[in-house]
């Protein structure tokens, strides 16, 4: 049987270039029967761990390389050449040892942080100097050799081989022969096979595999159109000349060379070269520097442990002895000091600099060093919270200690790290992002010319949850299904999107991954620049973490901010010196918020389901909030109303075993959490937590072969233990089904403590907490909308800016809060220092002639004061109006006054007398001011466009946005707003539809859409701005997100005389006068109508009602107001 080892192979990581994933490369290799196969991606190397540990599982050597680009000249020189491609030859090179792999790095590396010119180049002094453990092969038809050979130049292709052979060594530089059907490779062949015979250098048969199968081809090329942004159907574009470029078996390939079998032989002689061994199962963790005074890592651990222990109980006492020494233990054996020295070492520098630092994350919350050391804030042991969660001596991989700074100081602690380890030693991760579902559905769309509005139509049907692919979607959605029967198109462009669904599309910085090197980083990992000039590493996140090295997440988390913005905010006004370590976690106050679901602003529980949930709980400990934070997330969410249930009834629990009674009475006999299934498999089969912590990632795992020997192990356990073996049996069940939905407690109670330090805030210091939230959302326009709100909700009045008494954020005033002028667009940090630095200088700003003289308008540009005068926040120095109309004129009077006298003169002495009045201008309509706000601030802050419809929104509307969330899907709403974002559609039968986004005054935004039948009678009004009534059925996606499909609706503006029915009015009896009846009945008739006089005379027993035909009226706003202005406003409604 013929044997072959492909050497030339471009796996998804050659990004929207190659088709194979990592794993299917291997298996492809598998299924022909090759001993070995190779990952030779563009200059990069992103899966060769995930490749190498795969295909080593699946018994296929594997083989490590690069189609590497060699710059015609110095790989520093950055322009067009004439000596040759400026993106450089191509050449392949392999790994043949640990040494050729670390120079593969080396030479990755270089190519993206010192070469990249189009593409990672290197050059060959750079290759000269790192070509040990190599073997090359001179590479497809844009290598040097082949390239110069198509030039006709073969004397100057022999020296250049003679080259390659001198950097390399005669017995690890091959010639690469290849044969796609191509007219150029058949051109050269021979040349390649003569260069062969002459030189005595060897060649050797590759292919150059882009996709896995020959029918895959199609796929690629729609694949090269995304990569470049063309379309199948344009002729200028990079596209493979043959449909050859895929995984062939060894009978193909021989097929391709019948004279020659030698070349494919030679590449089994490569394979056997290649015997790369890369060691998993070592840590590389880099050296701490001890400070003065200690010599060694583990008394420094063991006293700094005991130093904060003693800080933490005061009293040490036995238990907390024992459990700090066991984890000690564990932890030496393990050899992981340094690493709980690195962490808490810049975690004690986030503290020194007043970055606050979350009270932990994940399973390190377990850890009693760890709360020792001041990694973490929660007392596992109050908690009951499990060390052997975070770490066993069985463990195979570092643990994970995952941070949360406040945002704003994650870089400093980055810096910091990078500082003390050194700047080549330190790094932030790489990550792809993937074509999801929907995202692959639009770009197959586009690569087909499809307009944007055809494929999101496609993509609206596939459900909005996390990890759907278009097969699940195809089964779950009828609506898709029934359109890729009806539209061919629609069909091929699901086709092609399967075949190309969850390849990488491009490479970004993890949000959070950091790791730190013993020595420099490109000794163990490749390192990549991003577009955006940030150096990350080549690995992913888990080939960081599969080859030793110490991997953590420093997340920024916004909360943090806010919560440390607040404190410093009540100590400045002198209320409290508030200390979160202090906090009373019993506060009546808070659980009180907590029971309301007054929760917008408060950590993890601000959603509408988890307000329901709260509501109905009434949580008064922090247990509650505990179990809270595990259960509301899917596949629990379903045993919150029984644990709810549970707390508040007396019925008496009963448990299989009496030992389980303790380790399930917290969450009323339900397990919720990880660490329990651990404590029950230690109580009843005498499993030690090592054990338990196997069967706990077992049960995640769901492998059945495993889980039937832990099941064995488990029974036989309990037997020993002289249990009823069937009420065990009947256990594990319970326990396996459990670990579906478990979760990790550690985790759990740790963000439970920071959501209660914001309930916290919230409940004793309103004005400070919202004031600080806005601030934190300053960017956010929607969740200033909806904070805005909350201010309205709790009584607490939101100021406009202003010039003279914003600062750039939101400001406590009084009982009131001060719009921040950091939330208004056009605005940046350095304008606003400029209006601060100037309203320092010279006080008070009396005219726009002054604030415009004053202030530094480099800094504070046109742009700049436009947005200033639509915020509203220059109304005190004239109408917004009259501003506008000024502006081009003061600029240039203050520009001029500038040059002849400098800014000086713009002070507090200044007269307003010299300046020239403002021009006498209209001043602008309401709704227009409105539009203004909204455009700079996101948000209407003055008023609303649909106040003046309030009457009608309350009368011919069955809820609010905010409430749709509350009403099942399929039910018919009427509701009113604001529509926006609209789009509009011809369907395949030619008919016109239209969807958008409706905004009511609660702020919430709901799609809604018109199908043809309701589109046709309504198109005249639906356009971006129309303030609009609808009326249809509720539809909500799997995410529980609401939208409605319109039947009817009309411009809000003809609603009031095409819906009123009556008008109301309330009439005490012992309260009115008869003067005021006689200006009742006055206004009603001169504002005669059809509409009856609805009345509720309320006397001292009880209510009373009547309707009035004599005085029907035209039920006009202007009526309602006249007869308000004499009742009073709750008095007086329509219906």
């Amino acid at each position: 049987m013929k044997s072959f080892v492909h050497l030339h192979n471009h796996s998804e990581y050659s990004l929207l270039d190659g088709a194979i994933p990592v794993r299917r490369l291997v298996e492809l290799a598998l299924e022909r029967n090759m001993p070995a196969v190779a990952i030779t991606d563009h200059g990069a190397m992103f899966g060769a761990i995930e490749f190498y540990e795969y295909a080593i599982e699946k018994g296929v050597k594997p083989i490590i390389g690069q189609e590497c680009y060699i710059a015609p000249e110095s790989m520093t020189t950055k322009h067009q050449t004439q000596t040759g491609p400026s993106g450089g030859y191509h050449l392949t090179i392999l790994a043949k040892d640990y040494e050729g792999y670390q120079n593969l790095m080396k030479i990755s590396t270089a190519g993206y942080l010192e070469g990249f010119y189009y593409k990672p180049r290197i050059d060959k002094e750079f290759l000269r100097r790192h070509a040990k453990g190599l073997i090359a092969l001179s590479g497809c038809l844009k290598g040097e050799i082949p390239s110069l050979l198509l030039a006709n130049a073969y004397e100057k292709a022999k020296r250049v081989l003679w080259e390659y052979v001198d950097i390399f060594g005669k017995e690890n530089f091959f010639i690469e022969v290849q044969n796609h059907g191509t007219e150029e490779e058949k051109q050269i062949l021979h040349q390649l096979i003569r260069l062969s015979h002459e030189t005595g250098i060897k060649a050797v048969a590759t292919n150059d595999c882009h996709y896995p199968e020959k029918k895959d081809a199609e796929a690629h090329d729609i694949l090269l159109c995304i990569q470049t942004g063309k379309t199948v159907e344009d002729r200028e574009r990079l596209r493979f000349p043959t449909s050859e470029f895929y995984f062939k078996s060894a009978e193909e390939m021989y097929s391709l060379f019948p004279q020659n079998p030698e070349l494919l032989e030679n590449s089994l002689a490569v394979a056997e070269e290649c015997n790369l061994v890369i060691d998993f199962s070592s840590f590389h963790l880099p050296h701490f520097p001890l400070p003065q005074g200690y010599s060694d890592i583990r008394d420094y651990i063991r006293q700094k442990v005991y130093e904060g222990l003693q800080r933490r109980y005061k009293t040490i006492t036995a238990e907390q002895k024992k459990r700090v020494e066991d984890e000690l233990e564990i932890i030496e054996r393990m050899g992981f000091y340094g690493y709980f020295a690195i962490v808490a070492d810049f975690i004690n520098y986030a503290k020194r600099e007043n970055i606050p630092v979350g009270p932990g994350r994940g399973s390190a919350t377990g850890s009693l060093v760890s709360y020792s050391l001041g990694i973490t804030e929660i007392d596992p042991l109050k908690y009951n919270l499990l060390f052997e969660r975070f770490l066993t001596s069985g463990r195979v991989t570092l643990p994970d200690i995952d941070i949360d700074f406040a945002d704003y100081g994650r870089e400093k602690i980055i810096n910091y790290v990078k500082d003390k380890y050194g700047q080549n030693s330190v790094s932030q991760i790489i990550t792809f992002g993937r074509m999801a579902a929907r995202a692959v559905v639009k770009d197959v769309g586009r690569a087909f010319g499809m307009p944007f509005s055809y494929t999101d139509r496609i993509t609206k049907l596939i459900p909005a949850e996390l990890n759907i692919t278009i097969e699940r979607a195809l089964q779950e959605s009828g609506e898709l299904e029934k359109l890729a029967k009806e539209d061919y198109m629609v069909e091929k462009i699901l086709k092609f999107g399967m075949l190309l669904e969850g390849l990488p599309r491009h490479a970004s910085v993890h949000a959070a991954g950091v790791v730190i090197t013993p020595g420099e980083l490109v000794n163990f990992t490749p390192l990549y620049k991003t577009n955006q000039d940030e150096i990350t590493t080549q690995y992913d996140k888990d080939s960081v973490e599969k080859i030793g090295l110490l991997k953590m997440d420093f997340l920024g988390l916004r909360t943090l901010t806010i919560v440390q913005d607040t404190i410093e905010r009540v100590k400045d006004e002198n209320k409290d010196k508030l200390q979160l370590a202090n906090l009373d976690i019993t506060d009546k106050k808070t659980f009180e918020l907590m029971s309301r679901g007054d929760t917008v602003g408060v950590f993890q529980f601000e959603s509408e389901g988890m307000k329901k949930y709260l509501r109905k709980l009434k949580p008064d400990k922090l247990d509650d909030l505990i179990a809270m934070n595990a259960l509301y997330r899917p596949g629990p969410i379903k045993m919150i109303d029984e644990y709810i249930y549970r707390k508040h009834s007396n019925e008496k629990l009963k448990y299989p075993f009496p030992e389980i009674e303790n380790i399930l009475k917290e969450t009323y006999g339900i397990i919720v959490y990880q660490e329990q299934v651990m404590l029950i498999a230690q109580a009843i089969a005498g499993f030690t937590l090592q054990e338990a912590d196997e069967l706990r990632r077992a049960m995640g795992k769901k492998k059945p072969e495993i889980m039937a020997k832990m099941r064995e192990k488990f029974i036989e356990g309990a037997r020993k233990k002289h249990k009823d073996e069937k009420k065990a049996e009947e256990l594990f069940d319970l326990m396996e089904e459990f670990s579906k939905y478990g979760f990790n407690k550690s985790h759990s109670a740790a963000y439970a403590l920071l959501a209660y330090q914001t309930a916290y805030l919230k409940a004793h210091y309103p004005l400070e907490f919202l004031a600080a939230n806005l601030t934190a959302e300053a960017g956010s326009p929607s969740k200033i909308a909806e904070l805005l709100d909350e201010c309205k909700r709790k009584g607490i009045k939101v100021l406009p800016p202003d010039i003279n008494y914003s600062s750039e954020r939101f400001d406590v005033e009084g009982d009131c809060i001060r719009f921040g002028l950091g939330a208004i667009k056009n605005l940046g940090s350095s304008a606003i220092s400029a209006i601060l630095e100037a309203r320092k200088r010279v006080g008070k700003f009396e005219n726009f002639y002054q604030f415009c003289g004053a202030v530094d308008t480099r800094r504070v540009n046109k742009k700049a004061i436009e947005s200033l005068i639509k915020a509203g926040a220059l109304d005190s120095l004239g109408g917004r109006s009259e501003l506008i109309a000024a502006l081009e004129d003061v600029l240039e009077a203050t520009s001029r006054k500038k040059q002849i006298e400098g800014p000086s003169l713009f002070g507090k002495d200044e007269s307003i007398s010299l300046y020239k009045p403002l021009p006498k201008v209209e001043p602008l309509p309401k709704l227009t001011l409105l539009a203004m706000e909204k455009d700079v601030l996101g948000v209407y802050l003055s008023g609303h466009p649909l106040a003046k419809y309030e009457d009608e929104l309350k009368a011919f509307t069955n809820c609010t946005l905010d409430g749709l969330s509350k009403i099942k899907s399929g039910s018919n709403v009427k509701v009113g707003g604001i529509l926006n974002d609209v789009k509009k559609k011809t369907t395949n039968k030619n008919e016109e539809m239209a969807w958008g986004t409706l905004t009511d005054m609660t702020s919430v935004n709901v799609e809604v859409v018109f199908f043809p039948s309701t589109y046709k009678k309504v198109k005249n009004f639906i356009e971006n701005d129309a303030l609009i009534w609808v009326s249809g059925k509720l539809s909500a996606d799997e995410t529980n997100k609401p939208k409605i499909i319109v039947e009817e609706a009309y411009p809000l503006e003809f609603v009031r005389n095409k819906m009123i029915k009556k008008l109301h009015i309330r009439i005490n009896v012992d309260e009115i006068s008869d003067n005021e009846i006689k200006e009742i009945k006055e206004c009603l008739l001169r504002h005669k109508g059809n509409i009856p006089l609805f009345l509720h005379i309320v006397t001292e027993q009880k209510t009373l009602q009547a309707s009035s035909y004599e005085y029907a009226s035209d039920g006009s706003p202007e009526l309602v107001e006249s007869l308000r202005s004499i009742l009073g406003e709750t008095e007086v409604w329509i219906s």
